[in-house]
């Protein structure tokens, strides 16, 4: 087990530094093209694009959800939760309206063209 774990550990800090040096990559990338750019550079295609990404402000949820069990549902901001209750007629649909927080993300994707 102490092998397993030992691995483990040790994937788990190579995912770290990966992650911190694609991130270093992707804020390059952002300050050298403009936002939208689809661009191919040799074997690589290039896209950078924004996309909206948000959640509900549960702080304006909360009050509207009518007994403490269903606010525990809800305490984890999963939009997937809150749309549920919706769907199945817990809060209307117009109750939601001001409460859904969206902004832009600037998405960065490299493929490799074959």
């Amino acid at each position: 087990m102490q092998d397993f774990l030992s691995r483990f550990y040790e994937l788990d800090q190579l995912k770290k530094m990966v992650d911190r040096e694609l991130e270093k990559m992707k804020r390059i990338l952002l300050e050298s093209f403009p936002e939208p750019v689809e661009q191919q550079f040799g074997r690589y295609q290039l896209k950078i694009y924004q996309q909206d990404r948000g959640s509900f402000d549960l702080q304006k949820i909360f009050p509207l959800l009518p007994n403490e069990e269903l606010r525990l549902f809800v305490s984890n901001p999963n939009n997937a939760n809150i749309k549920e209750l919706a769907k199945k007629g817990v809060l209307q649909e117009t109750q939601l309206d001001g409460t859904y927080i969206s902004k832009p993300v600037s998405i960065v994707s490299v493929k490799e063209i074959e």
